[in-house]
């Protein structure tokens, strides 16, 4: 009985997300946000000296996410999601709906 709590316990864990596994975002916006909290399609995004990082919810592609921040806070300059940085064309894309 205990070795099956305990088995529960961890699925739970890992179903559940640790901060190890969480990916997370990474934006440069073109002109540099005020520094606080900023929440954006779902997403709350922490900034601070010219950037801003946020944890990955939702279901949102990585794409929506980055054009409803250059919607809100303007031209983005660099857009990372975990290892993988947007390119020249993608960021393009998201720059299209930037304010």
């Amino acid at each position: 009985m205990r070795s099956r709590s305990l088995m529960l316990a961890a699925v739970v864990l890992v179903a559940g997300g640790t901060p190890a596994l969480a990916v997370e975002y990474k934006v440069t916006p073109a002109t540099a946000p005020a520094d606080g909290k900023i929440i954006v399609h779902d997403v709350a995004w922490r900034c601070s000296v010219g950037s801003c990082v946020a944890t990955r919810t939702g279901s949102s592609t990585d794409a929506t996410v980055c054009s409803a921040l250059a919607r809100d806070l303007g031209k983005i300059s660099a857009f990372t999601v975990g290892d993988a940085t947007f390119d020249g064309s993608a960021l393009e894309k998201c720059n299209r709906r930037a304010r």
